[in-house]
């Protein structure tokens, strides 16, 4: 069980790192920073030592400057180095963030929509930008100490062999004692971080659905039961984040008690050798410089465990969304927007067993055709409309344009072929005219051409910038109708071949509905027109009405 845990471990770190981009330069330039620093915290100690004992202690100036200088001389490589490094370091983390970010984008945005569609976008948000910022703990420069430390001990042992190897006996014992609390502590530590994670993430996700329900409580008058919920959910973060203080409180005085003990033993041993003339004191404080370096970086080693915890349920979740499968997006059939015919073939879809939606569907839509679909709420013309587009899948049955299959087609060239105006269109940050021309292919005379040829005003002349006015946050500076008016004029300026409204009459006043009515039942109008409404003037003049009931399809 634990080689199995071992492998799952290392294959995470693994698929982690393959998304570090780290320039060879650069490598070089961080290792050779880190073997500078290495060697230098390893002859500091002797230049002490030597400053110490032929300059100080025989008090020759000369000897001092000269050391002093020394000593100097290398504080600045050393600190040069840890500037190059701290530096190389950043850019690093921040090009590892942007990549996360860029590649979690680019993977939802391509995943399957079921993977997402049970998910608010600030939920989705907060849970990537969690993930990504923790596992750029693996891309600090804490990772590189690691290598430092290790360098660290292995000179620190090292020096102190050199001026006095029954030292390292009495010093073993102590290490040891020392990081075997040390690692029961990390281990608890590790358990207690992990429970934490999972206290906070369900909390988060709570409170994330309360601020999405904001209007709900304030109409119910739930303000007591949402605070009674609250300490429900958050009691027991407080008591696990105060065990984690106090186990890093607990470390830090076992850290510092260790030093302390190995310290006055070193007083104690080497002051004899030193009052016996047996050691200098140059020596004995680099013995004390050497025995910190032991002492101290373990520490570190003993927190990997407790970082790790911090970053592995981070890790592993983003690893799994990485691993989100794709739509089949590409294919070599190219349609140039040409009109064919449209028909559902045995369609059947379900949630799951006990939600079936939709039953052996069968719809043949004739190129050029304006249809209506009608039925009650949840009775599931949205999911059907979401077929028809290739968001989602059916279970069985098949979608065809021509005598091509939607999977054929690829969903790229097939959604080509849709434009939509739903019942509450989506409008991104940006200006009017940007959510118009999705694509930024045409200019504020050739939009504003097109909505006099189709008679929307828009009226966003009491906005004094006109399209250049920056839509805030899905159009929250908008009415309902300019929102659906500007759905209306991207969906017609994409010319595509099939035009679907769902309820789109329902932010309209009357004349709009009557101005939009005329366009879309215009004989000249060659396009594909699939109505999903209510309201029966909207469907008055269509060629066909179909109704869906209980999961079934039948033309009225």
């Amino acid at each position: 069980m634990k080689k199995l845990l071992h492998d799952s471990n290392f294959n995470l770190i693994k698929k982690i790192i393959k998304e570090i981009k780290l320039p060879k330069n650069k490598m070089i330039l961080l290792f050779g920073g880190t073997i500078i620093s290495s060697v230098i915290t390893f002859v500091r100690p002797y230049i002490v030592s030597s400053l110490t004992d032929n300059g100080l202690l025989k008090k020759k100036m000369s000897i001092v400057i000269v050391w002093s200088m020394i000593l100097c001389l290398i504080t600045v490589c050393e600190y040069g180095s840890e500037w190059l490094q701290i530096k190389i370091f950043v850019q690093i983390k921040n090009q590892f963030v942007e990549n996360m970010y860029q590649k979690a984008l680019d993977k939802i945005v391509r995943a399957p929509y079921k993977f997402s569609q049970n998910r608010t976008s600030a939920e989705l948000l907060s849970t990537v930008s969690n993930d990504i910022n923790r596992m750029s703990l693996l891309v600090s420069r804490s990772t590189l100490m690691i290598i430092e430390f290790l360098l660290q001990i292995i000179g620190g042992a090292i020096g102190i062999i050199i001026l006095n190897w029954k030292f390292i006996l009495i010093l073993l014992p102590i290490l040891v004692i020392k990081q075997s609390a040390v690692n029961c502590l990390a281990k608890k530590k590790t358990g207690l971080t992990e429970k934490y994670i999972k206290k906070v993430q369900r909390f988060e996700s709570w409170f994330g659905s309360q601020i999405s329900g904001i209007i709900e409580i304030k109409l119910w008058n739930l303000y007591g039961k949402k605070e009674r919920e609250f300490f429900e959910y958050y009691r027991s973060i407080p008591e696990i984040n105060e065990k984690l203080e106090i186990c890093d409180g607990i470390e830090n005085m076992l850290g510092t008690a260790t030093n302390v003990s190995i310290e006055i033993l070193i007083y104690l041993i080497c002051g004899y050798w030193v009052c016996k003339g047996e050691m200098s004191i140059g020596n004995l404080l680099a013995f004390v410089s050497y025995a910190m370096y032991v002492s101290g970086p373990l520490e570190a080693f003993s927190n990997i465990p407790y970082i790790w915890a911090q970053i592995k349920p981070s890790a592993k979740r983003f690893v799994e969304l990485l691993e989100w499968p794709e739509e089949g997006l590409e294919s070599d059939i190219h349609m140039r927007h040409l009109q064919y015919d449209l028909e559902l073939k045995k369609i059947c879809f379900q949630y799951d067993e006990s939600h079936i939606i939709l039953k052996d569907v069968d719809l043949y839509i004739p190129e050029g055709n304006k249809i209506a679909i009608i039925g009650d709420n949840g009775s599931g013309k949205t999911t059907l409309m979401n077929l028809l587009l290739g968001i989602m899948l059916p279970d069985t049955g098949e979608i065809c344009m021509g005598d091509k299959s939607i999977l054929e087609i690829g969903l790229n060239e097939w959604r080509n072929q849709f434009a939509v105006v739903g019942q509450k269109p989506y409008l991104f940050q940006g200006t009017v005219k940007n959510n118009i021309d999705l694509y930024n292919e045409k200019d504020d005379v050739e939009i504003e051409r097109l909505a006099k040829k189709l008679g929307i005003e828009l009226n966003i002349e009491h906005h004094r910038k006109g399209y250049s006015y920056m839509v805030q946050d899905n159009g929250i500076n908008l009415s309902g109708g300019e929102k659906q008016k500007i759905a209306f004029l991207r969906a017609f300026i994409k010319k595509s071949s099939i035009i679907i409204l769902d309820e789109m009459f329902s932010n309209c006043d009357e004349e709009s509905r009557r101005k939009i009515r005329k366009i879309v039942f215009d004989p000249e109008l060659r396009e594909t027109v699939i109505l999903i409404s209510h309201y029966k003037e909207d469907i008055s003049e269509v060629d066909a009405v179909y109704e869906l009931k209980n999961g079934v399809l039948s033309k009225k």
